[in-house]
């Protein structure tokens, strides 16, 4: 998701970086440049990537850009919603532009995402079942990033609104009052994800020429880097139990992508799946299994889509979601 210049793409983050890459290489095309109806293996075509699970562990939300994709509209991604055998689907969303950035609220009755649908990167909120949807940042500056406080008193999110195209992080109340930087912000950063005890943020920078992961306290305060590689590292992601921080990791030039994990302070780094997509990896609430997008070629000549996957941490094996997705 991340270009080395912050400054050119953070209101394009999610919308050329990883979203993009994870989603746009499914255009088959048929004849007269239109979209054909399904791929070469009968199947609809678009795709589906950037997960997240529920806190009851029923249901999982996702993008995707099915619908988009049939209409010519690629880069066109809605959220849906289905229990985790991939039954019941819902579409959440129905607009234009692309929403991102999924975080389930604690209590699972609300859901964050970024839209587009204002013209530029703005953070929304809406019930799990996809009414009330309403704008909670109302910036002219690209926000995006955002997540719940363990107690779902507070939303973190990254923003340019300080100008010179660098992001950093803020706090807001959960109605979106009171918007304030992080105490110790710790900027340039992005893609915050905060432990289970809330003492501490993982987040991904550049600052040292690469994009890594990096943690913090809460505060911002005791910034520490726990990866050096001279891949893209990508959307840390903390283990229900605060062990473990799961991230991704990568190249966009390559679009070659792997999970891997560390400890939190970056110790027993290890690679856990390989061949994934370039979106984010979600834990299940009993931290036993993760839920990921892979990349699927259809025919010999067929373009590339996303499709989602879980992965059983005991067994190592491996389930898709969504076997008949509509």
């Amino acid at each position: 998701m991340i270009d080395k210049t912050l400054s050119v793409v953070l209101s394009a983050l999610s919308f050329i970086g990883m979203i993009a890459m994870a989603g746009c290489r499914g255009e088959d095309r048929g004849s007269g440049g239109e979209p054909s109806v399904t791929n070469s293996e009968g199947e609809p075509l678009g795709s589906d990537t950037h997960p997240d699970w529920s806190p009851d562990g029923a249901s999982i939300a996702f993008i995707s850009n099915r619908e988009g994709v049939r209409a010519g509209k690629a880069i066109n991604f809605e959220i849906y919603r289905s229990a985790v055998d991939g039954s019941g689907e819902q579409r959440l969303t129905s607009n234009q532009d692309f929403e991102a950035d999924l975080a389930w609220s604690p209590d699972g009755t609300k859901l964050l995402f970024k839209s587009y649908r204002d013209g530029n990167d703005e953070i929304y909120v809406m019930n799990s079942g996809g009414g009330n949807q309403r704008n909670l940042s109302n910036s002219p500056a690209s926000d995006g990033g955002a997540i719940w406080s363990p107690d779902g008193s507070a939303i973190l999110f990254h923003s340019d609104r300080r100008g010179g195209g660098e992001s950093h992080f803020y706090l807001m109340n959960a109605d979106g009052s009171n918007v304030r930087t992080l105490p110790n912000d710790p900027g340039p950063g992005h893609s915050p994800d905060w432990s289970p005890d809330g003492s501490r943020i993982a987040f991904v920078s550049s600052r040292d020429g690469n994009d890594e992961i990096y943690v913090m306290n809460a505060d911002g305060s005791n910034v520490h880097r726990i990866t050096t590689d001279p891949r893209v590292n990508g959307y840390p992601k903390w283990s229900p139990d605060g062990r473990t921080i799961a991230h991704t990791v990568g190249s966009f030039e390559t679009d070659k992508w792997a999970v891997f994990f560390s400890d939190a302070d970056g110790g027993n780094l290890r690679q856990v799946i390989e061949g994934t997509d370039s979106g984010n990896v979600a834990w299940s609430p009993d931290g036993k299994r993760l839920l990921f997008g892979r990349y699927k070629r259809y025919g010999k000549d067929g373009g590339e889509e996303s499709r989602l996957f879980l992965f059983d941490l005991e067994s190592r094996s491996e389930t898709r979601v969504l076997q008949q997705r509509p």
